[in-house]
């Protein structure tokens, strides 16, 4: 009877010790990232005797003690996919409002430095012109302003292609980033299976993989099978990308324009391209900011680059500059090239210059609009100078690169339009990003009330526990007293 009430005390005191080295595994990683809290699960074990034909006949079953049936994770699954769906969303308005921002700092719309600045500055240059056209130094200062402005509009147009490539090779680091993240997984799934076959609890570990799945849901939309033996199995636009501890890695394949796009290894040289709309989370933000957002912006230049050389051309080639000798004729004012013999047309904001015809001798400017009577303007005329000033608030056609009209408006108010919307993409993807952080912190707060180690209430379990174990080895004494009171009484 006495070993029987020793075997009972024994399970209690190694029950609770049990429950007290899970608590201090707990307070132990209170501050880890990613740590899940975990409880000792006690069960009774089971009861004697067992019920037969030679068992004893005694007034119904004893407790035999108690067990730590499992070490668990508190963790809720629904909880998490909710995180990691909103996760997604975050990381791709992240990547769009990174990107947007860039764009507004080249720009420069908020400084005095701003293309809108330079081409006021460009237009009452040429009004000067119409009222001083026999001016040096006016004429002057008219290439120096149009030089300025080519200048900027080329600057800003390298600006935004060098964002675009920053971020078409952000897309590529992406899939190694994801590549490595599928790995760990599959690494993870081998040892976690190892675990759970032996009939342990690989809660750290869970934990480990538990974290690279948010990391990976953040740049991907990753769909997430949790197996019976623990592994998960990873499937991205359909396609299995982690099947137990097997990892199928993702490709960056660029087009002909260098551009990437996202795949799946098939192995063989061969790859199946994922949509964006299916990679979403940053891969789609860094797709959205590059193909959408920045290129939509380069054809806005492109657009107003080639509309205003245009316009301008086409009244500077009617007019009639101060040579010297004879009236200069047909000459375009900007060209699509800085040292041609015979200057292209301007096609883009990439290939746009003053002709160096003009800037070579400022006389040739074709500010006047008639010659005099010996061939040559005469003396104060500055009608063709006032016609291009003028081009200020005239209505266009602006064209897109395969000629249709995208918009009817003056060059000045289409610039101020592409900004406004700037603007408004801006805010868009700034406020996006506001409401997902929101929402997602407060999911995680949500998760962390659950999964979180509360200190005090660590501390609360580690007095309840060592009570009990305190009572345990109370009840050693207690027997072994009583033993020897037996021992005893054969004795007197």
């Amino acid at each position: 009877m006495s070993n029987f009430g020793l075997y009972v005390a024994m399970t209690g005191l190694f029950a609770q010790k049990k429950c007290i080295e899970v608590t201090a595994h707990n307070i132990a990683n209170a501050s880890t990232p990613g740590y899940t809290r975990q409880r000792a699960e006690l069960s009774t074990k089971d009861p004697w005797p067992v019920p037969g034909l030679n068992m004893p006949r005694e007034a119904g079953q004893l407790g035999t003690g108690v067990q730590v049936k499992t070490i668990e994770r508190i963790r809720d699954q629904f909880l998490d996919q909710q995180i990691r769906q909103q996760t997604l969303l975050e990381g791709e308005w992240e990547e769009r409002n990174n990107a947007l921002s860039q764009v507004e700092t080249i720009f420069m719309e908020l400084s005095d430095n701003g293309l809108n600045s330079v081409m006021d500055k460009f237009w009452d240059d040429w009004n000067q012109l119409s009222k001083f056209p026999d001016s040096s130094p006016v004429r002057t200062t008219v290439v120096e302003s149009s030089v300025t402005l080519a200048d900027t509009i080329r600057h800003t147009y390298s600006q935004l292609k060098t964002l675009q490539n920053d971020l078409n090779e952000q897309v590529r680091i992406k899939v190694d980033q994801t590549n490595s993240i599928l790995n760990q997984i599959a690494d993870l799934n081998k040892q976690i299976q190892t675990v759970s076959v032996s009939g342990l609890s690989p809660n750290d570990l869970l934990d480990r993989r538990d974290i690279l799945l948010d990391q990976l849901n953040s740049t991907v939309a990753a769909e997430v099978h949790i197996q019976g033996d623990q592994t998960v199995n990873v499937m991205i636009g359909g396609m299995n990308v982690v099947d137990g501890f097997k990892a199928t890695l993702l490709t960056a394949e660029a087009d002909a324009q260098g551009i990437y796009q996202v795949g799946v290894d098939l192995g063989k040289g061969n790859n199946a391209l994922v949509q964006w709309s299916d990679l979403g989370g940053e891969f789609q933000g860094l797709a959205e900011a590059r193909d959408n957002d920045v290129e939509g912006y380069m054809e806005a230049l492109d657009q107003l680059a080639v509309s205003l050389a245009r316009e301008v051309n086409k009244l500077h080639m009617d007019g009639y500059g101060l040579d010297g000798e004879t009236g200069i004729t047909g000459i375009p004012f900007f060209v699509g090239s800085e040292s041609a013999s015979e200057p292209d047309i301007v096609s883009s904001a990439s290939s746009i210059y003053i002709n160096p015809y003009l800037t070579a001798d400022p006389q040739r400017i074709a500010a006047a609009a008639s010659p005099g009577e010996d061939g040559k303007p005469a003396s104060g005329n500055g009608n063709n100078a006032l016609l291009i000033y003028q081009l200020r608030d005239q209505k266009i056609e602006i064209e897109n690169a395969a000629g249709e009209v995208v918009s009817t408006a003056t060059i000045n108010d289409f610039y101020k339009s592409m900004i406004s919307k700037l603007g408004v993409d801006a805010d868009q993807a700034e406020n996006m990003v506001i409401n997902q952080e929101a929402l997602v912190t407060q999911l995680n707060n949500r998760k962390e009330s659950i999964s979180g180690v509360s200190l005090d209430e660590e501390m609360t379990n580690m007095i309840q526990y060592q009570n009990a174990y305190m009572a345990a080895a109370k009840l050693v004494n207690v027997i072994d007293e009583m033993t020897r009171v037996l021992i005893n009484l054969g004795k007197e």
